[in-house]
């Protein structure tokens, strides 16, 4: 299985998101040779139940809770990654990228789906 590198890895608490993104953002421009940051989430607490999004379904979202707020977290045409999240139960371990997400006149910072897995030891 490929070895996936994270860049840094968020605390489940305590993170300023906004303040992650506005440094992020000095960093631009990202693309061939100058990847963008990949973050890691261990232990992350999925909060509700992950769900399918998308015309037919190919898209994933769920949240996860981190410094006392919900954050989007999707994963763009990882809809058949639904079962074995839901499987995993509310602890993943994951990978993403930030992003602003702009919707109907809003902004806010969300988490793109890189990779997940169910945290290691007891559930």
């Amino acid at each position: 299985r490929p070895m996936l590198t994270v860049d840094g890895w968020f605390r489940t608490g305590g993170e300023d998101l906004d303040g992650i993104w506005r440094a992020q953002q000095r960093l631009e421009p990202f693309g061939e040779g100058h990847a963008r940051p990949r973050w890691g989430l261990r232990g992350a607490r999925v909060e509700g139940e992950p769900a399918l999004m998308g015309s037919q379904g190919e898209h994933l979202r769920l949240a996860v809770a981190l410094g006392g707020r919900n954050v989007r977290v999707v994963g763009w045409k990882m809809g058949p990654w639904l079962e074995p999240l839901r499987a995993a139960g509310k602890r993943c371990d994951l990978a993403v990228e930030l992003a602003e997400n702009r919707w109907n006149g809003e902004t806010s910072i969300e988490f793109q789906l890189v990779d997940a897995r169910r945290t290691p030891g007891p559930a």
